[in-house]
């Protein structure tokens, strides 16, 4: 098997070379929705304003349903007794699991996340607004996630409304589409001015649950709806209060705009703590002890190792090593030699034979060629030597002596 050019060597080198130099230039995936992200997504410059107007922020690096023995150990030093009264805890009407309160008074959860809000984390959240607190949900405006749908339900929204059609698939048409923005209209009880922001495709909207008392502060026409759709808007639920707002309204390429919401924002407590462990921020021992990123990277190691003996089986012949010979491929030479060679190899040398004179006197009844016994199968050479006996008594100047009878 002869080696491998080496214009394929240089190829292959300069692939990985242009992979790296991609890997290394294109940038890291923005943390949409965090508050620690300078992105045009993130929420960085809503967190300096509060922290400018004197608000005492906090960075939540934990679940919500995060059990503070966990930090020490779990075998030792974890209390297995705190752990089953945990599990024995009493029950709210609602169905909620009685959690300790938050020691914050606004929370906020903004969307998307770059990690799931866990079934456990909605007690805590519930308990949080039971005991007074303020709940912040800066939903996607996207097609909500497990995790979205699972927090907007607590607060009595279980379904969406669309605000604009479909993306068009005309090039020029889809582009109008991706910058299309809106304009937030005021409500009447507000004092404030319209707003634009980037337009997204949905909203929330009220399913199971009643309208609770509260005040919408701005809202945006609907192509489905012939009433406005209420954007943002404030009200009480399970003795606290819920804010919810688009994320996209007090992103760093829209807070700018939204100066006046965000300063009634302010409003709402002295103590933020923006929950900054959906959005990868995790306390060294608690990242130790979540398994799933790891599950996922064995599954990707896997999937990788699997890739690359596949490619390895393809790449490598089998069996002894060989030269292949150099032809000329494409033409009818070629390939009458490559039929020619399978009748040989299964031995159609007599039928050939006979069908050969059949064919010669079809074409030409006149024609007296020469009585030859047939060659018998495997016969090669017997065949040669009949073809060419046909050959030479169909040549012009051979005797035929039913020419002589006419």
């Amino acid at each position: 098997m002869s080696a491998p050019p080496r214009r394929w060597l240089w190829s292959l080198g300069g692939l990985a070379a242009v992979a790296v130099v991609v890997l290394l230039v294109l940038p890291e995936p923005e943390a949409a929705g965090s508050s620690l992200s300078r992105a045009p997504s993130g929420w960085w410059a809503t967190r300096a304003y509060l922290e400018a107007r004197g608000v005492e922020v906090t960075l939540r690096d934990v679940p919500f349903d995060h059990h503070p023995a966990a930090d020490h150990g779990f075998a030792a030093d974890r209390d297995f007794a705190a752990d089953r009264a945990e599990a024995e805890r009493p029950r709210s009407p609602e169905g909620l699991v009685e959690a300790e309160p938050i020691d914050a008074d606004v929370v906020a959860v903004v969307f998307p996340l770059q990690r799931s809000l866990g079934a456990g984390e909605i007690d805590p959240l519930a308990a949080h607004l039971r005991a007074g607190g303020v709940l912040m949900i800066g939903y996607s405006g996207d097609e909500p996630s497990p995790s979205e749908t699972r927090l907007l339900e607590l607060v009595g929204f279980g379904d969406t409304v669309s605000l604009r059609a479909s993306p068009p698939l005309a090039p020029r048409a889809w582009w109008r589409h991706r910058g299309e923005r809106f304009t937030l209209e005021p409500t009447s009880g507000h004092d404030g001015a319209p707003l634009e922001v980037a337009a997204f495709d949905l909203a929330p909207a009220r399913g199971f649950a009643p309208a609770a008392p509260g005040q919408v502060f701005y809202t945006v026409g609907s192509p489905s709806h012939d009433a406005p759709v209420a954007l943002v808007e404030s009200f009480e639920h399970l003795g606290g209060r819920v804010v919810l707002l688009p994320a996209a309204l007090l992103a760093n390429d829209e807070v700018a705009g939204s100066v006046d919401l965000l300063e009634s924002l302010t409003a709402l407590g002295a103590r933020w703590s923006f929950a900054e462990h959906l959005h990868g921020v995790l306390r060294p021992s608690v990242a130790a002890a979540s398994s799933t990123t790891v599950a996922w990277d064995l599954f990707v190691l896997h999937l990788l190792l699997v890739y690359l003996v596949l490619a390895a089986m393809v790449a490598v012949r089998f069996g002894p090593p060989w030269r292949e010979s150099l032809r000329a491929h494409g033409s009818t030479a070629d390939f009458l030699r490559s039929l020619g060679t399978l009748h040989h190899r299964l031995r159609h040398h007599h039928d050939a034979a006979r069908r050969l004179r059949e064919r010669v006197e079809r074409l030409d009844p006149r024609a007296q060629l020469p009585d030859l016994p047939l060659p018998v199968a495997g016969d090669g050479d017997g065949l040669v030597r009949f073809a060419r006996a046909i050959a030479r008594a169909r040549r012009p100047g051979a005797t035929n002596p039913r020419t002589s009878d006419d």
